[in-house]
């Protein structure tokens, strides 16, 4: 009896994981775009189209560091191009809290309408130099 339990937890688990690969193979492949444009708090900036930088203006007054502080509570992060569009990036937005308000070179695939899923984020230096930003994911 034992023994075809342990048969059956084998026979589960192989189902489980051809189960996964099949789901894998299954998803489409999105074409990689790449977007040039500044880190925005999409919060901030769809009350006041002037909130690009690290400060904002509120309601309340200015507030200093409020992208990095927005980005660090979890709100959505945007990279608004140079044409004025804002792309919401679906990532961990405290992976952007340090680099709110520079520029950044993101690629992923366009998701949903006005999104993108990165797989790479770099921001400019004041160096001039692009550097890769670490951005944690759970898959």
């Amino acid at each position: 009896m034992r023994r075809t339990a342990g048969v059956w937890v084998l026979v589960a688990a192989g189902l489980f994981v051809a189960a996964a690969g099949y789901a894998q193979m299954a998803m489409p492949k999105e074409k990689a775009v790449t977007v040039t444009g500044v880190l925005v708090d999409t919060k901030c900036y769809s009350m006041n189209p002037a909130n690009v930088g690290g400060d904002h203006d509120t309601p309340k007054g200015r507030v200093p560091s409020c992208a990095a502080a927005c980005a660090k509570m979890g709100l959505p992060v945007g990279l608004r191009t140079a044409n004025g569009q804002v792309i919401v990036l679906v990532a961990p937005s405290g992976a952007f809290a340090d680099h709110m308000a520079k520029e950044a070179r993101v690629t992923g695939a366009k998701v949903y309408q006005g999104s993108l899923r990165p797989d790479k984020v770099e921001v400019k230096g004041a160096d001039g130099q692009w550097k890769e930003i670490s951005i944690a994911t759970m898959m």
